[in-house]
């Protein structure tokens, strides 16, 4: 899988988020962005050299399934994503469910997705992955797949050691949006 380079642009919250993060760790936190388990790899060819086909750089991209949610993890940079299901394909509670009690106090009922939801940011968080928020306090929205399914961005409390260069940014951007099959926006 190949993807240009030179069609992406990345958005100015998803690198202002990387320099801000190191500022601030609670102690909590893991001390690196880890796979949180039951993942695949995906090698993404990013950007071509003028004289041929072949990817000036390859970027491995970890994908994490759930059972309706998957992310897209790319832990060098701290960059993700998180793909969300078709709205139809959800299933609300049973109706009885809002009447059952727990020691007095009334159980929540989620959806499948939101059930879902919350476990996958549940699993992520644990192995150092977070939603990147936008102005309203909500999802930033990534784009959509090509099957119109939407993407939010994810990012790690804390990445490698070394230094990253913009390329870095970029190169990552590219190939996590090339995984997810979103479309490029202008």
């Amino acid at each position: 899988m190949t993807h240009d380079i030179g069609n992406s642009r990345i958005p100015v919250a998803v690198l202002t988020t990387y320099y801000r993060r190191n500022l601030l760790v609670p102690e909590a936190m893991p001390l690196c962005a880890r796979d949180p388990g039951h993942s695949r790899t995906v090698r993404v060819g990013v950007g071509e050299s003028a004289d041929s086909d072949v990817p000036t750089q390859v970027v491995e991209v970890r994908v994490v399934d759930f059972a309706a949610h998957v992310a897209y993890l790319e832990p060098v940079t701290g960059m993700g994503l998180m793909v969300e299901p078709r709205p139809e394909s959800d299933i609300a509670p049973a109706p009885w469910v809002e009447r059952v009690t727990w020691d007095g106090d009334p159980v929540v009922a989620l959806s499948l997705h939101s059930a879902d939801r919350a476990h996958a940011l549940q699993r992520l968080a644990r192995a150092g992955w977070t939603l990147l928020e936008g102005e309203s306090d909500s999802s930033e929205l990534a784009g959509r797949t090509e099957d119109g399914l939407r993407a939010i961005y994810l990012y790690a409390n804390r990445t490698a050691d070394g230094p990253l260069v913009l390329e870095d940014f970029h190169a990552a951007f590219t190939a996590l949006r090339g995984a997810a099959c979103l479309h490029n926006t202008a």
